[in-house]
């Protein structure tokens, strides 16, 4: 099947940001966790399909010079822009092909780790099945596939909102007015919905993307495709191109069988495990029923792959972890995690820590970052202060910053964005003085030099090494 990018594609973009989920580390950290070694991130070659404007695979170029990414996308204006950018920031490792998935072929290669975030509910029939054909055609024999969808049966409650805001917006032709038409009607019914039940979930649905960008508007909700899946048919699906279920970009949203699962009351996760009777399969599925789950960032790797069925923590010792002091908040009952406060913004090895049980914990629960290679990261106190050539262009531009952790930062204050583009590794702290105290007629920095670079350090904005 062919299929063409919408011509509201080329004057409302989707809004293109960093995904961690997608990010190669952290599929690598999750498929270790679970017994499955995939390549070095610092060599692999990476697929995102839907790269929109290449936002976030940009950025993990950017901070992985050795490996290759290849991003496509229907439009041509959104990869015409990542293009641009990628060339400006003077990255070779990156190729983004306005292309429809339908036409990949072999002559494109293997790829160790594909991401596809925020299409499989959003193509039609024919396309969610080519990007399953594609993952298993493409991926390597290590490789491993992360797929995001719209699950049941919340996808069922997200109906609520969207279904009206369609009904009301097909009179209209053009974008913008289906947007307009859909930022005004749910307002109306949330004032005179005559149930207040029904209202306070229309609220609740409203508040999730009432100030979510247009395009986010346009492509997620107004979109005429929309298919939720059941979990267990998204993997019956898998299954039938000769994949098989991994687990999840976020580990904390995985049954972790003994280790407990994040935001489940632990006697009713121990109900799910009996109903599921060890088949890991029927456990996810239980628990997406008990949460009302809708959304999925599923892992896949090859059929007849060894893959445990609960996380090894032991395997985190080749790993290192990272975590700002309030994020962590171990520093004070174990001696061990203190290193973590001490070392941030920098990594440490988590077999020093000798703590892999409470390390697991706190991965899942998202309060720790945990990576196969460490980015080299800069606290502020470098004698020539470096941020990449990607967050000075962002700053100059006046766009949200994607960091070396792959995080979007958000820093208003024009002055630091300003002394943020200057941060090219060739001033000392007194040459960057000089130059604005000679910009800004006269004014010095010298008291908050140290104070900005140790924030920007903080943010993981600045670049250890030459």
């Amino acid at each position: 099947m062919t299929t063409r990018a919408p011509d509201s594609w080329e004057t409302i973009p989707y809004p293109g940001k960093p995904y961690l989920q997608t990010h190669p580390d952290r599929l690598a950290v999750i498929a270790r966790l679970f017994g499955f070694r995939t390549r070095e991130v610092s060599s692999c070659r990476v697929l995102e399909a839907g790269c929109g404007d290449g936002a976030n695979l940009i950025a993990m170029a950017a901070a992985l010079p050795g490996a290759e990414f290849v991003g496509i996308d229907l439009s041509a204006r959104a990869i015409g822009s990542g293009t641009a950018l990628a060339r400006q920031i003077g990255l070779k490792n990156v190729n983004l092909i306005a292309m429809d998935l339908c036409d990949l072929g072999a002559d494109r290669g293997d790829f160790d780790y594909i991401a596809a975030h925020g299409v499989y509910s959003w193509v039609p029939a024919p396309v969610r099945d080519r990007l399953i054909e594609v993952c298993a055609q493409r991926l390597a024999p290590d490789g491993v596939a992360m797929i995001s969808y719209a699950a049941y049966p919340g996808g069922l409650v997200e109906r609520l909102i969207r279904e009206p805001m369609l009904f009301h917006a097909r009179q209209f032709a053009a974008a913008k007015d289906k947007i307009e038409a859909a930022r005004m009607f749910i307002p109306m019914i949330l004032k005179y919905a005559p149930s207040s039940a029904l209202r306070a979930i229309y609220q609740e649905e409203w508040n999730k993307i009432a100030g979510h960008a247009d395009g986010f508007l346009l492509y997620d909700q107004l979109v005429e495709e929309y298919e939720p899946v059941y979990f267990i048919d998204f993997v019956r699906h898998a299954a039938a191109h000769g994949l098989q279920y991994l687990g999840e970009a976020n580990l904390g949203e995985a049954d972790l069988g003994l280790w407990g699962t994040v935001g489940v009351d632990p006697a009713a996760a121990q109900e799910v495990r009996r109903f599921a009777a060890s088949d890991r399969i029927a456990a996810e599925q239980y628990l997406d029923f008990l949460r009302c789950r809708r959304f999925r960032q599923t892992i896949l790797c090859r059929a007849g792959r060894v893959v445990l069925k609960e996380p090894d923590a032991s395997a985190l010792d080749g790993c290192f972890a990272a975590a700002p002091p309030y994020l962590s908040g171990a520093g004070g009952s174990n001696t061990g995690l203190a290193a973590l406060d001490a070392a941030w913004p920098g990594f440490v090895p988590c077999a020093e820590l000798h703590a892999d049980e409470l390390l697991l914990r706190l991965f899942a629960s998202g309060r720790i970052d945990v990576r196969t290679v460490p980015p080299l990261l800069d606290g502020g106190g470098a004698a020539r202060p470096r941020a990449t050539a990607l967050a000075r262009v962002q700053a100059a531009s006046g766009k949200p910053l994607t960091n070396l952790l792959h995080h979007a930062v958000h820093i208003e204050d024009e002055f630091t964005r300003t002394f943020l583009t200057m941060l090219d590794g060739r001033r000392t702290r007194r040459e960057l003085v000089r130059e604005i105290a000679r910009r800004a007629s006269g004014e010095s920095i010298a008291p908050e030099i140290d104070r900005i670079l140790a924030m920007l350090g903080n943010h993981a904005l600045l670049r250890a090494g030459s």
